[in-house]
Order: C-alpha cells, then sequence, then structure tokens
C-alpha cells in the first residue's frame, strides 16, 4: 500500500479488515507507487494499492485497477501559516518520491525558486516537519492533520489530482486472492 493512501485511517481501516477477516494472515507493507507496481508485476505482492497523478486527463504513471478514491493534492504548511518570503521552503520524500519529482519539475517550470528544506522518510515525518512550521510540502487531502493546514498563496502552481487504484487482478489469479481483493476493496472504499 502507498504511504499516502489516507495516512491517516489507514491503521484503522487494516484493522477493521483484521477483524472482519481473522482466519486471513496479512502482510502490510508501505511502499513507493513504483515500487509496489513493479512488485506486483514481478508476482512478489498479491494486491496492491497505488496512487498515480492525474495531469490533464492523462495518468502519470502505468497503475490501473480499481479505483478506490480521488483526492485533490493541495500545498501544505503548518496551520495558520502564509507563504514565506525567499525561494520555497520544500518538504518533501526522498528523490525517489514520484510526487517529489513532479512537484519539483512543476515548480522548475513555474520558474518557483524553491529549496529542499527537509526530507523526511514517510508520509508521517513529513506530516510532524509541516506541523512544526519547517516549510511547505506538496501532498494529498487526507493528508491534512491536526496543525496542518491549506496553504493557499499567490505563486504557487495549481496541483492535479491523484487516483489511489487496487491493481488489478492477474490472468489466473487464485480465486483465494480474488476473495481477498474484494475484501479489501469493501474496507478500503
Amino acid at each position: 500500500i502507498t504511504d499516502y493512501f489516507r495516512p491517516g485511517d489507514v491503521a484503522r481501516l487494516l484493522r477493521r479488515l483484521n477483524e472482519q477477516y481473522p482466519q486471513v494472515r496479512m502482510h502490510v507493507t508501505i511502499m513507493k507507487s513504483g515500487a509496489i507496481e513493479a512488485a506486483y508485476e514481478r508476482g512478489e505482492v498479491d494486491v496492491g494499492i497505488s496512487m498515480v497523478i492525474q495531469e490533464r486527463g492523462a495518468s502519470k504513471g502505468r497503475a490501473q485497477g480499481l479505483l478506490l478514491r480521488r483526492e485533490s493534492l493541495l500545498w501544505m504548511a503548518a496551520e495558520g501559516a502564509s507563504r514565506p518570503s525567499g525561494p520555497l521552503p520544500l518538504l518533501a520524500l526522498p528523490e525517489t518520491c514520484a510526487l517529489r519529482q513532479y512537484v519539483e519539475r512543476l515548480l522548475a517550470r513555474r520558474a518557483v525558486p524553491y529549496v529542499v528544506a527537509h526530507v523526511a522518510s514517510g508520509v508521517a515525518g513529513l506530516q510532524l516537519a509541516i506541523a512544526a512550521g519547517l516549510g511547505v510540502a506538496c501532498l494529498n487531502e487526507s493528508a491534512l492533520a491536526p496543525g496542518i493546514g491549506r496553504l493557499q498563496a499567490a505563486g504557487l502552481p495549481p496541483l492535479p489530482d491523484v487516483e489511489f487504484r487496487l491493481l488489478p487482478p492477474r490472468p489466473g489469479e487464485d480465486p483465494f486472492i480474488g476473495q481477498a481483493r474484494e475484501a479489501i476493496e469493501r474496507a478500503l472504499r
């Protein structure tokens, strides 16, 4: 499952799934969407949830499958903060993160000066850095958390939506995995 998928809700959702299906044991791994898709293609994971950036009506990325959720990407900062003067202090995940790569290309195309002020290892760390007032980040709407607010400031480019997709069944997939995918879909919608 991608780190971006409903970060404030995913533990509760997984608990509910575990309570509804106590006979099923899950091994849940949080990974980047590209890594999830690659592992799924290699048959290393049975079920995957990936995030795809939507831009001008076309998906950035190759994830297909069942749409679980669509959300807006937002500029976020500490609650009540305004855009800092000078280069935008960007808070981001590591350079391998597709969303970070997208945001940096977008800022460069729009000639918005920025400096990477903090790199977090995951969305939870990024949320902490935002709430601490270390800078500005781009995250999906469900990542809004206490101490974090939407930043609507002049000069920041508009952002597209993202989609979260349950990767499609493989040809000849074991029926049990299909049933598990359906249960996951119901629990995570």
